[in-house]
């Protein structure tokens, strides 16, 4: 590719980044910076400096500054102005979701593998994911892990095996960072928080029918799902909700094209399924009939998100509605309609 001023303002804004934090960013080379450290992204300026190095490390080389004069002007608005560093620009109006300020965040290294339509590990790399852990009380906790901002390929193509016409049009979708679960909710999770006052209905603590402290909860309704998240929201003063299906498939995919996120087919080594159809070239498993511990298989995504496929279907906030095949930021499905999205498929689902 040709060099220009562009590659040399991405060059510096990736020095400027490592001066700072007194470490490189964590992501790969090739990639935009989509965060800064929490005691960088509180100051006054943080969210300034963050608009002005993901600027300035777009994928899209048209979007940078084009000149170093450019960035650095940019750069230069974050000084002192009267001997008073300016102000912050206002948040936008979704930033409550952005717990990572309200919380100390922790980070854990991964192990990303990648599979072919064989079920064969092709490729294993190394990865970090940032989390919290929110106190539901009685040594009880709720994982969130840090889902960074991004855009992405929604929907799947039409030659993808076993592909329903629902999956199309592809589209691209640009998403705000957010926290979500590193797990499914489980039963522990569950019970504790049913037994807060309720917000708008009662919560059975014990709905599940498959018992297990640590397997997901199931047979819960949207509209229990949806309290559940506001009572959570009413004791911790953050705002949690169930992710939009935008959220939930760039979550679920962390930058991967494949059907899977760990590639190109899926396992029972990787997932709670149907294994007796096997997807593609995998070999032929068996059908384990129940869920199971929503820690029990430790492949997890690029994201550090785990169980995204299998076990129990996942509740979306949205309306169901087809694909219009348009690009869009944040989107949110319809408001009201006759089916709830859900995602991810359960332990009887045959991909």
């Amino acid at each position: 590719d040709k060099w220009t001023a562009a590659s040399d303002v991405y060059s510096l804004a990736k020095t400027i980044y490592t001066a700072l934090a007194g470490r490189a960013p964590s992501q790969f080379r090739a990639q935009p910076i989509d965060t800064l450290p929490p005691e960088l992204l509180l100051q006054p300026w943080g969210p300034k400096l963050l608009s002005v190095l993901q600027r300035a490390t777009a994928n899209e080389v048209s979007e940078r500054h084009q000149s170093i004069k450019d960035f650095w002007e940019s750069f230069s608005a974050l000084a002192h102005v009267d001997g008073q560093m300016s102000p912050a620009p206002d948040p936008p109006a979704r930033r409550n979701r952005l717990v990572i300020d309200l919380q100390p965040v922790k980070t854990r290294s991964l192990e990303l593998i990648t599979v072919n339509d064989a079920g064969k590990i092709i490729a294993k790399k190394r990865g970090e994911a940032s989390y919290f852990v929110e106190d539901l009380g009685n040594g009880v906790g709720l994982e969130m892990i840090r889902v960074p901002s991004g855009r992405f390929l929604m929907g799947s193509p039409k030659n993808e095996s076993e592909r329903s016409e629902c999956e199309g049009p592809q589209h691209w979708v640009s998403i705000e960072s957010f926290m979500a679960g590193r797990f499914p909710v489980t039963q522990q999770q569950w019970r504790e928080v049913a037994r807060w006052s309720p917000v708008n209905c009662e919560l059975d603590p014990d709905p599940s029918k498959f018992k297990g402290e640590f397997q997901p909860v199931e047979s819960v309704s949207w509209h229990e799902a949806v309290e559940f998240c506001q009572r959570l929201s009413r004791r911790t003063g953050r705002k949690y909700h169930l992710p939009s299906e935008a959220e939930w498939e760039y979550s679920c995919r962390a930058g991967s094209l494949n059907p899977f996120c760990f590639g190109d087919t899926i396992l029972p080594a990787l997932a709670n399924f149907d294994s007796s159809l096997p997807y593609k070239s995998a070999l032929k498993g068996v059908a384990r009939n129940e869920t199971v511990r929503v820690d029990q298989f430790s492949a997890c995504n690029a994201f550090g998100m785990v169980g995204m496929h299998g076990n129990v279907w996942e509740w979306c906030l949205d309306y169901y509605e087809p694909y219009r095949g348009m690009a869009k930021v944040n989107p949110r499905g319809p408001t009201s309609g006759a089916k709830r999205v859900y995602r991810g498929g359960s332990w009887k689902s045959r991909f």
